[in-house]
């Protein structure tokens, strides 16, 4: 069985649907079989559309072969010319939907479980050797938000069908099994959930171990004057978004409130028995200062609940539930009758007191009269004061009028902070109608002196129409007073053309959006809306969106956007465009030098103006124009229009009557992190999240106490704002972006925090700034001190990261107690600036918090020492889900986040005692772990420098390996595992089997096991060392022939022996040693088909070779291909050099020739390509490392066993050929030149005289014995000096010269001494003498010589060259020794005829021609016997050793040279069959 996965979960873009583009992927690796399977899973969102096309299977010609819709409640199945329906369930929201597909005889598809079959007009076949597979509909109108996940097809066979349908039911039947509901939400993650029954109350019991609990204490933020404000949270009846305590799983424009620095107490609301908050939620809140009430809810007309829960046994466990999940206490919303009122009573004040004990509350909501009667009051009064004195807290119904306004602030007395008058944003019979004018309700309560409760604030974000920018502006109308209207109708033509140069401007229509583009030469087209139509409120900021691209082939093509302000009398006030994004009065100032340049992608610029109480009309401008001229429309073009004014309205300011709470401890620290959108940044860097989006409650870290949400100067110049960038981060997805324009030496400040901190000891502090630069802006900390102005702090130092300045500041402890905190933004230039910065960032904190942290003894580099349970489990969608359980002590209140990297990969962050992270791919191997601390003041250290902790997939097998009995699934589980790995790779049968044998073992740390020759251990984890101190480590297997230690706890697989070895050499760890090398050398082979591939690997046989072993040789045969596993070897050519005739005659051997070496092969190489094509080598190649291991395969198996990879070897071989040769080419061409340059008289001289010594040997007359030791250098001069003297080198004639010399010193000395006993020996030894008489009795010789002697010598050379030839035929290494005794007898032979022919002399011409016979038997006796002579000594020296290195190549064989003749050895005076005293003479040769 083969398997196609792809997981496109991890495609996702911002809208939740595929990407535009097809995602096509070929799946020719799947082996062709009888049945396809197609499998995948479906999770869907509530704005699907009823028509979605899942999967379209096309061949390689694009042909449809499979394609698979959803109809609303049908599947609709095309399979070739055929239409298959299927009536399914419909498919619940957010739950994994799997879907099995098989294709037969008949379509058999099961959901829910349920099998349902048609049969097929065309049985299944598999049609084409390419397939590919598109996701998604090719109209992107129809791309979905759920989309096909966790694809899987694959090819079984027949028999195997009904096994892979069994297998399905079972795993349907238990995703049905594991899924828990809440609502519609059916997905297995780890949710807060709420308690939906007594039932549930009754059972609930605290449980650490498998609950998620916030970990943020409930910070010092109080409010310092009266009327607190309470958010009651009722969003879509809650526990959306907000439930995944460690990220959203489904991409969503997630809800965020803004104003937690606002907010006194936070309600979170839903309409389920006992609401407890969601984990996110408790930790924000907690963070802010704020403290969050869970809800305990009774409504309808049936009151059973209501009579279960006053049952005052409930009261210690409702304690008890809000003690353990971290929260601070309830709402109680009893929105049914009471029938026992004295016992509500009772009930309401026993809770409240508890409740108090643990510095919690419990609030009452308006809903009854004094007889437990429902019915709202929407005021305090008497009916329902008993309830408020119960639990002095009181949360007033929303349909109340002045006058119960008037009544409730009697009646609350001086309990006004705690008697909460209802704002219900929606509008529902609130008094001044809600929603954005829900600021008339707030002015009466706040003049009535009372508390606020706000309720439905998540308003703006529901009727946002799901779109984020739309959200932000409604909040902003809400909550700031912040009016924006928009100026411009996309879908209206409402551009006036001023200049339409060249061919004019052309406007294309896409999807509704209208993009213009110029022509060659400037085309200009304005705007102009009049001011006082579109809204009454003067001094507002004028907003213009605009994208910008140039039109190829040349992308620089000219453009300048801007805005222009008139008054009444049509004179221009003030201006502000794209290129110098400043504020100038007068009109915008158009040239060539003052325009700005495209490029291939689109810019988007965002100009902004503020208007005067004088603006009348406002002008927006688009120009540009074709840098090529170009006859068309090539030039800038623009689109994406937007232009808005926003105004701020005094009186619809909610914060301007609500104020923020006081700080009252350190740190404050803020990364001004809104927690969703498509990257993630640490310190500057870009990541992405695994999942391809970044949505996570529990990050959100967005505190701006003051936004500037009006502009205080009239002055055109201060052009000021602040919003939430999305673009750019420093840690998260968000930051805060500012912009306006300072004059010079001006300044400009921001309220960041109202506190009241006694500092203990000097302050720290850091702001993560970006787009300030240095020499412009300068960036101080303002602090207030009680009794003390503002002081002004600069930075002590400035750090650079990834494009953030991180200014940091030491202030000294100024023993006052710290009021407020600002920045303060400097224009220190000589000339008016635009601001368009960023603020990533900030910390303040003092040096108590500083030995706070050192007595938590916080491990920065370390921090899995806090990890106390780590899990890779299996999930249902074939990738795994890490479940990390922490044990933080200590550390937990100074915590801010923990983030969690995966290898290398940030995958999200965890804030709880439990990080839970599903679906995350993973390679069966290892997973390395990495946990980064992040504290509350922001301290941290990089993520490459923490260290890792390693976890492991065995885990979730263990259960299954250790049954005797297995079954099928667990069978299929273990294989799946097994075949991930790569010493497990064999065929789907034999791999099947192996599991159904294999188990798992355990050893501890210590533990000493003896020899054991049963089972062999395959290590997972850990560290075994065996009695001979050899270790064990993971991916390893110990085969049991020595005992071990343990040396670390290990996890090992446990396979009987046999059944090892025998898996081992087919299929085990050298048969994947083998595939492994075959592929990296020969990629063709992973193509082939897996039997033929299996067949082609056992061919391979392995060789090793040691140092210096041959290979090959240059042109000797060979029909082997070599595959290198290991080791390094040396490819090399020889190279004959171009020498002179008597360079040959006189040079050594070793100077003639060159081995040149073309490349060196490294642990992966080819070697005899070239036997594919000729049968001799082409190289030579020698192992150079200690040792080298090889694949070895006859080039005729590899032809017959796969022509496929044989026409791949034979490619490759003249692909290389051609490289190798023209290395070869090059090298041979630098050594010729090298050789040409040098000095060879200098470099040979010492060799030369060497090889003379040697070469000429004579054994002298007895008369001269004591003398030859002092004349042999002169002897050997003086024999040499009768050949070809004049012919030889310059430095050889040089060298007989210097020899006669000192030849005639010593006769003259000798003289003086003893004439008489000298002048026969001076005679002898000269040179010249010698020479002169040489050349005569040669002459005399030659004339006298017998044509039976000049016969019986070409005989007998001819003979000797017929042996030489046969010899060289056969390739022999030893010396013909029936040579050495031809050429024995003509020397003999030759010496009696010469004796003979003395006879027939007279006694004094005899003794001349024996002298004569001497010197020619000296110089012309046959070479060749030398040569053998050598053969025989090199052979016998290479047999004496005890195990030659194995070697496949014989010995090269060197052709006879013309140096050979040129010196000769008497054989009949040095060789007298003592075979050491040549050996000795050998043994000394250079040559």
């Amino acid at each position: 069985m083969s398997n196609y996965f792809f997981n496109s979960g991890l495609k996702r873009d911002g809208q939740l649907q595929l990407v535009p583009e097809h995602i096509r992927f070929n799946i020719t690796q799947l082996t062709p079989s009888e049945v396809g399977i197609v499998q995948f899973q479906l999770i869907l969102a509530e704005q699907e559309q009823n028509n979605i096309e899942l999967i379209d299977i096309q061949d390689n010609l694009g042909k449809p072969l499979i394609k698979i819709t959803l109809k609303q409640t049908e599947l609709v199945i095309q399979y070739l010319d055929g239409t298959y329906k299927f009536p399914i369930q419909q498919i619940i929201l957010y739950k994994l939907y799997p879907i099995f597909i098989s294709f037969h005889n008949q379509i058999n598809l099961i959901t829910n479980s349920n099998v349902q079959s048609q049969n097929l007009q065309q049985k299944f076949t598999y049609t084409s050797n390419k397939v590919g597979i598109l996701l998604g509909s090719k109209n992107n109108q129809n791309a979905f938000t759920g989309i096909t996940r966790n694809l899987q097809i694959r090819f079984v066979k027949e028999a195997d069908l009904k096994m892979q349908i069994d297998g399905e039911i079972k795993l349907q039947k238990s995703i049905l099994n594991d899924l828990n509901d809440i609502g519609q939400i059916k997905y297995k993650l780890p949710f807060s959930k709420p308690l939906k029954s007594i039932e549930e109350l009754d059972n609930w019991k605290p449980n650490e171990e498998y609950t998620i609990l916030p970990i943020q204490p409930l910070k010092k933020i109080t409010r310092t004057n009266n009327q607190p404000l309470l958010v009651c949270h009722d969003m879509q009846g809650g526990y959306k978004e907000d439930i995944w305590c460690f990220g959203n799983p489904l991409r969503q424009n997630s809800y965020r409130f803004y104003y937690m620095t606002h907010c006194d107490i936070f309600v979170y609301f839903s309409h389920t028995f006992i609401t407890i908050p969601s984990v996110p939620y408790i930790n924000i809140c907690h963070q802010f200062g704020t403290k969050i009430l869970g809800t305990i809810i009774t409504e309808g007309d049936d009151n059973t609940l209501t009579k279960q829960i006053l049952d005052l046994k409930y009261v210690d466990k409702l304690v008890q539930i809000c003690q353990f999940y971290k929260f601070d206490g309830y709402l109680l919303n009893i929105e049914t009758n009471v029938d026992n009122v004295d016992l509500f009573l009772q009930f309401i004040k026993q809770l409240s007191d508890k409740l108090q004990q643990i510095g919690a509350l419990l609030m009452y909501y308006d809903s009854h009269n004094a007889e437990g009667v429902l019915k709202w009051q929407s005021e305090l009064n008497q009916d329902n004061m008993k309830y408020f004195q119960a639990c002095n807290y009181f949360f007033s119904d929303y349909h109340w009028n002045l006058n119960k306004l008037a009544n409730t602030g009697k009646n609350a007395g001086n309990q006004r902070n705690n008697v909460f008058v209802g704002i219900d944003i929606w509008g529902r019979g609130q008094y001044g109608g809600g929603q954005f004018d829900s600021y008339i309700a707030l002015q009466e309560i706040k003049r009535a002196q009372l508390a606020t409760a706000i309720f439905g604030q998540a308003w703006t974000y529901e009727t946002s129409n799901d779109s984020r920018s739309q959200f932000i502006q409604n909040d902003n109308s809400l909550w700031q007073g912040k009016n924006t209207v928009s100026l411009f109708d996309k879908h209206k033509n409402q551009w006036a053309i001023t200049f339409n140069g060249g061919q004019g401007w052309k406007i294309v229509q896409d999807n509704g959006e209208e993009t213009a583009i110029a022509s060659f030469d400037w085309c200009i087209r304005t705007y102009t809306v009049q001011l006082n139509l579109v809204s009454q409120n003067k001094g507002g900021i004028i907003q213009f969106n605009a994208k910008v691209k140039g039109t190829g082939p040349k992308f620089e093509d000219l453009y300048l956007i801007g805005i222009e302000l008139y008054d009444r009398q049509n004179r221009c006030i003030a201006s502000i465009d794209s290129f110098s994004t400043k504020v100038n009065k007068g009109e915008i100032q158009f040239n060539a030098d003052h325009v700005n340049v495209a490029d291939d992608k689109w810019r988007e610029h965002t100009l902004s103006i503020k208007t005067t109480d004088d603006t009348e009309y406002i002008k927006f401008i688009e120009a540009g124009k074709d840098v090529e001229y170009w006859a068309g429309n090539y030039g800038t073009q623009f689109t994406g229009e937007s232009m808005v004014y926003i105004s701020y309205d005094y009186y619809k300011d909610l914060l301007r009557m609500i104020k923020p709470k006081t700080y009252q401890e350190f740190p404050l620290q803020s990364y001004f992190n809104n927690a969703v959108g498509e990257a993630y940044y640490i310190d500057g860097q870009k990541n992405t999240h695994y999942k391809g989006y970044y949505d996570n409650l529990n990050d959100f870290d967005y505190s701006l106490c003051y936004p500037t949400k009006k502009i205080i100067s009239q002055d055109i110049q201060d052009n000021w704002e602040s919003n939430i960038n999305f673009s750019d981060s420093w840690n998260g997805s968000s930051c805060i972006k500012i912009k306006g324009d300072l004059q010079v030496h001006k300044s400009f400040l921001i309220k960041l925090f109202k506190t009241r901190i006694d500092p203990q000891g000097n302050i720290n502090a850091s702001i993560n700034m970006k787009n300030f630069d240095k020499k412009i802006f300068q960036l101080s900390l303002v602090f207030k001190f009680a009794d003390k102005g503002l002081q002004t702090f600069k930075p002590t130092k400035i750090l650079a990261n990834k494009g953030w300045d991180i200014s940091q500041y030491t202030i000294l402890n100024q023993g006052k107690t710290l009021k407020s905190v600002y920045l303060k933004i400097e224009n220190i230039s000589q000339q008016q600036q635009a601001v368009d910065g960023l603020i990533g960032g900030l910390a303040i904190y003092d040096d108590r918090y500083t030995e706070q942290m050192k007595a938590a003894n916080v491990d920065f580099k370390d921090p899995t020492k806090y990890i106390k349970n780590i899990q890779l489990k299996e999930s249902i969608t074939n990738l795994y889900d890490l479940y990390i359980q922490l044990d933080l002590g200590e550390l937990g209140p100074l915590l801010k986040t923990i983030r969690i990297f995966n290898d290398k990969q940030w995958i999200g962050n965890v804030r709880s005692n439990y990080a839970y992270f599903p679906e995350l791919p993973f390679d069966g191997k290892e997973m390395f772990v990495r946990l980064q601390i992040v504290l509350n003041n922001g301290n941290h250290i990089k993520a490459e420098l923490l260290d890792c902790h390693e976890i492991y997939i065995i885990m979730h097998l263990i259960p299954k390996l250790t049954k005797l009995n297995k079954s099928q699934e667990d069978i299929s589980a273990i294989q799946d595992h097994l075949s991930q790995l790569p010493q497990f790779q064999a065929p789907y049968e034999v791999l099947k089997d192996l599991c159904k044998t294999i188990g798992y073992v355990y050893f501890e740390t210590g533990q000493v096991v003896q020899q054991n020759n049963k089972f062999a251990f395959y290590v997972i984890k850990g560290l075994l060392q065996t009695e001979d101190n050899i270790q064990i480590q993971p991916e390893m297997w110990y085969e049991g022939d020595l005992g071990f230690e343990v040396k670390q706890d290990t996890h090992c697989f446990a396979l009987p022996i046999d059944l090892y070895k025998k898996f081992s050499s087919s299929h085990g760890v050298l048969y994947q040693q083998k595939k492994k090398s075959l592929i990296a050398n020969l990629p063709i082979v992973e193509k082939i088909a897996p039997k033929i591939q299996e067949q082609l690997i056992r061919l391979f046989q392995e060789v090793k070779f040691a140092h210096t072993d041959f290979i090959q040789k240059m042109d000797e045969p060979g029909n082997a291909l070599f595959i290198l596993q290991y080791g390094v070897l040396s490819l090399s050519k020889n190279y004959q050099k171009a020498l002179s005739h008597y360079e040959k005659q006189v040079l050594p051997r070793k100077f003639w020739f060159n081995e040149i070496v073309i490349c060196e092969l490294n642990d992966q190489g080819i070697l005899g390509e070239e036997f594919t094509q000729q049968e001799k080598a082409l190289y030579n190649v020698q192992v150079i490392s200690k040792t080298a291991s090889l694949l070895m395969i006859s080039i005729q198996q590899l032809k017959n066993v796969s022509p496929q990879v044989f026409q791949s070897v034979c490619k490759m071989f003249k692909d290389r050929t051609i490289i190798r040769d023209e290395i070869y080419k090059q090298k041979c061409n630098e050594l010729e030149k090298n050789w040409q340059n040098t000095n060879k008289d200098q470099m040979l001289n010492q060799d030369i005289k060497k090889t003379i010594s040697f070469k000429v040997l004579s054994k002298q007359p007895s008369a001269c014995q004591d003398q030859q030791s002092q004349t042999n250098d002169d002897q050997f001069g003086a024999l040499l000096g009768n050949l070809s003297y004049k012919k030889m080198p310059t430095f050889i004639q040089q060298y007989f010269r210097q020899k006669h010399l000192k030849v005639k010193k010593r006769q003259d000395q000798s003289q003086l001494n003893n004439s008489n006993s000298m002048n026969h020996m001076d005679s002898t030894f000269d040179p010249y003498i010698l020479l002169q008489k040489s050349q005569q009795k040669m002459l005399v010789q030659q004339q006298n010589s017998s044509k039976q002697q000049q016969n019986a010598l070409r005989q007998t050379k001819t003979r000797q060259m017929d042996r030489k030839s046969e010899q060289t035929k056969s390739q022999q290494i030893r010396p013909n020794t029936s040579q050495i005794m031809v050429q024995q007898q003509f020397s003999l032979g030759l010496a009696a005829q010469q004796l003979q022919s003395n006879n027939q002399l007279g006694s004094g011409s005899r003794q001349e021609l024996t002298l004569q016979n001497n010197i020619l038997q000296n110089f012309h006796t046959p070479k060749p016997i030398i040569r053998q002579l050598k053969r025989m000594y090199r052979s016998s020296s290479v047999h004496k050793i005890d195990d030659p290195p194995f070697s496949l190549i014989p010995q090269l064989k060197y052709n006879k040279t013309p140096r050979d003749s040129m010196f000769y050895l008497n054989l009949q005076q040095n060789y007298s069959g003592q075979r050491i005293k040549v050996n000795q003479l050998l043994h000394n040769s250079i040559d």
